[in-house]
């Protein structure tokens, strides 16, 4: 500290109160202390600063007899309020044992009185200046000195065992729910109750259930508030206190443990909370009707557990059950009935139900947006699961109206690092990325990535998946040495710390591997899908998403690798179940006929190709917008069938359109701009525009030589090709060292019987041949 500005802090420390100022300066003097010292001292512990207000000083300016500390001069004050008013006493006692500032009128304790009656005990302590009102007299501050001195007070008449006892009663009843319309009441206790827990040990000043039931529901509003490891650390000292005190099937030992599991859930703490449920489940079942809520509600959220930690089916099989009870005993706008209506529809989803689902949040959604209020965080849960129900289902133009209207709500009424707010970011941007949008996308989850990389642990689930979706993101914008170094940070913190079986590490293996196949390390694709196909076929139906997106990936990553039969017959298969599943107008089901189309193309099977491209490109030209990656890359690729079919004009014409669009859509290094200039190069070469061809593939290969290995599937196509049209054009020389780096590098990655590594090594004997160099 500045020692010219001591003495002032130790003024405002002290409130300027003469008595107060005397009683520091003989304690300085005697003591032969420092400014300094006694501010450190009384700001030091709460018991030392008791302890400087309590002590007796000479004064000779004051009769013999009279009492000189500060602390006795208002107790004298408080006896006579005592005498005079005892519910105002009554009140002053309260007021010892939570915070001294910003307290709530209505934490006050009624004490039975009337409204008048209130009034006059609360204008008694604001007559006497222990409390100050603000504003409306809605909130009232008293100062620390007179807080202190009250707890002296209270411990002086031996009350203070029964002060404390009667304040945690008092708050336990008095404590708002967790719904989120008392918001902002919990918000104004919460200082209040931490202070009385701080004071207050359970042996001594309180009964054992009043603590636990204090404590339990503090800590499911701070959860409700996003403040997850706050509600971890209150319900853990919950636990541990009803563990010590209370037996096993006791209704707050039991509450206290179903309301850690739900934080361990929201921390990512699955297996803790699926071992914490299942006792609690045991014993509620062997006590409780089939019907009380609170077996009820402890099978639910076993089942959200269950599901979290990738166990779908016992999920389902649970929250069926719960449903079906709850149908029966609750109104249908009951909020315990649509919470498990709504989980159960999150749960088909996750089992690829996706109609089932989509019914029941439909229905759901519905009834809350009659009976709920807008920012109502149950209304708005709902309806961004909908909006993922919509994505799944390929409505995803429905999906981002629906989440665009979440998120607006959520920026207003939530603060920026809440859960439900970045989840609903999240979501968004994931359905701005299936819409083609991919710029505001990685946007969208920089910012959530950001955000989350501040405020939680390093394995939460919610962290990996932003980290996931921005790496995704990344890949789909071309950025793939960000997508791989993002996502294998990402899988190798899963793999420690998740299942092999689960969801969301075989989602992100399935997602490296993408990353691994757009950065032309096939084989290490190859290698991990083969391992996520194998796991997802042993443990997920056959029609379920995620076990046909890793087939189809993994057919694609054989076809890069010339294994062209190995993709069909994978793609057959896929493309078979997804026709019966999913609507015709389904991304996934297009997808799925478009690489289908693209391997018949790799095998020969032009005219199954072409079919089949034109089918997918006639409903993507009605469903999707012209800039949109999937209908541009179906344009592509069929140009590329009409050109190996001698449709060479109608190839040039397709391939001009789907390039002036991305040339005004996509960064000048993105794969699939790169792609479509690449291949409307070909189509000029086979349509005899030689120096048209040359142009174009120089920029292509100038680039990709820039931002791609050079062992790079692309980067080597793209030169072969710039080789054999040098060479058509008489550049014999610049063709030869050209495609004898290709030849070179590509016996580096590719098997001997690589198509591509075949066609490059034919053009080189071909031209060795033909000039005569043959050996």
């Amino acid at each position: 500290m500045v020692p010219g500005n001591e003495s002032t802090e130790l003024l405002k420390e002290l409130a300027y109160l003469p008595l107060a100022i005397a009683q520091a300066a003989a304690y300085m003097k005697t003591r032969k202390i420092s400014i300094a010292k006694y501010l450190t001292i009384l700001r030091n512990t709460e018991q030392d600063a008791i302890s400087l207000l309590s002590r007796e000083f000479r004064d000779h300016t004051r009769y013999a007899g009279s009492h000189n500390a500060v602390a006795t001069t208002w107790l004298v004050s408080f006896e006579q309020i005592r005498k005079s008013n005892s519910k105002a006493a009554e009140l002053l006692s309260f007021l010892s044992c939570i915070e001294p500032k910003g307290i709530p009128k209505s934490i006050l304790p009624k004490l039975g009185l009337g409204l008048a009656e209130m009034t006059d005990a609360i204008g008694i302590l604001c007559g006497y200046a222990f409390l100050t009102p603000r504003g409306d007299a809605r909130v009232f501050d008293m100062h620390s000195l007179v807080h202190l001195a009250a707890q002296i007070w209270s411990k002086r008449g031996g009350r203070h065992v029964d002060v404390i006892t009667h304040a945690m009663q008092h708050l336990e009843n008095t404590f708002p729910t967790s719904d989120w319309d008392n918001r902002h009441l919990w918000r104004e206790y919460f200082p209040h109750a931490f202070k009385l827990l701080q004071q207050s040990t359970a042996k001594q000043h309180d009964s054992i259930n009043t603590r636990i039931c204090l404590l339990i529901k503090i800590g499911l509003c701070l959860r409700v508030d996003g403040r997850i490891k706050e509600t971890v650390q209150c319900l853990e000292k919950a636990n541990q206190f009803a563990m010590a005190h209370l037996p096993v099937n006791h209704p707050s030992r039991l509450a206290s443990q179903h309301g850690l599991a739900s934080a361990y859930e929201s921390n990512g703490q699955i297996k803790d909370a699926i071992t914490l449920l299942e006792q609690v489940v045991a014993i509620r079942n062997k006590v409780l009707a089939e019907t009380h809520p609170d077996r009820l509600a402890s099978q639910h959220n076993l089942a959200s557990a269950y599901e979290s930690n990738g166990q779908i089916k016992d999920a389902i099989a649970l929250f069926e059950q719960v449903v079906a009870i709850q149908n029966k005993v609750l109104a249908e706008t009951h909020p315990d009935r649509l919470a498990s209506q709504h989980n159960l529809a999150s749960a088909y989803e996750s089992n690829g139900q996706i109609k089932d689902a989509i019914a029941l949040f439909e229905q759901v959604v519905a009834i809350q947006n009659k009976v709920l209020a807008e920012t109502h965080p149950s209304r708005l849960a709902s309806q961004h699961q909908l909006a993922s129900a919509y994505q799944s289902n390929g409505q995803i133009k429905d999906a981002i109206t629906l989440l665009e209207q979440v998120v607006a709500i959520e920026n207003k009424v939530l603060a920026e690092t809440h859960p439900d707010r970045l989840a609903s970011q999240h979501q968004l941007a994931s359905a701005y990325q299936s819409n083609g949008q991919i710029k505001d996308a990685i946007t969208l989850l920089e910012q959530v990535v950001a955000i989350r990389n501040k405020v939680l642990a390093g394995t939460h689930p919610s962290r990996l998946a932003s980290q996931h979706n921005l790496a995704s993101a990344y890949e789909s914008n071309g950025q793939i040495k960000d997508a791989i170094t993002l996502l294998e940070q990402v899988v190798a913190i899963q793999n420690k710390v998740l299942a092999e079986t689960h969801p969301d590490r075989l989602a992100s293996q399935h997602q490296l591997a993408s990353a691994y196949q757009s950065n032309g390390q096939i084989k290490d694709a190859i290698t991990l899908l083969e391992q996520v196909v194998a796991i997802r076929n042993k443990l997920l139906a056959e029609t379920h998403p995620s076990r046909l997106a890793s087939q189809h990936q993994l057919a694609s990553a054989y076809q890069s690798n010339g294994q062209i039969k190995d993709a069909i017959t994978l793609l057959e298969q896929v493309v078979a179940i997804r026709n019966k599943l999913l609507a015709e107008t389904h991304p996934s089901r297009l997808v799925s006929q478009h690489q289908l189309a693209s391997a018949y193309q790799s095998n020969g099977q032009i005219k199954d190709a072409i079919a089949l491209f034109e089918q997918v490109v006639a409903i993507q030209n009605k469903v999707l917008a012209e800039t949109h990656p999937d209908r541009l890359a179906s344009q592509h690729n069929l140009a590329s069938a009409y050109e190996s079919n001698g449709q060479i004009k109608d190839a040039i014409t397709l391939l001009e359109q789907v390039v002036a669009i991305q040339n005004k859509v996509l960064a000048e290094t993105h794969p699939d701009r790169l792609a479509s200039q690449h291949q409307l190069a070909s189509a000029y070469q086979s349509n005899g525009q030689i120096k048209d061809a040359i142009t174009l593939l120089e920029q292509v290969v100038a680039i990709r030589n820039k931002v791609l290995a050079e062992t790079h599937p692309d980067r080597l196509a793209s030169q072969h090709n710039l080789a054999a049209v040098y060479y058509k054009d008489g550049q014999t020389e610049r063709a030869m060292e050209l495609m004898k780096t290709v030849v070179t590098l590509g016996r580096t990655v590719w098997p001997e019987n690589h198509p591509d590594r075949r066609k490059a090594e034919g053009w080189l004997a071909k031209m060795l041949r033909e000039t005569g160099r043959a050996s």
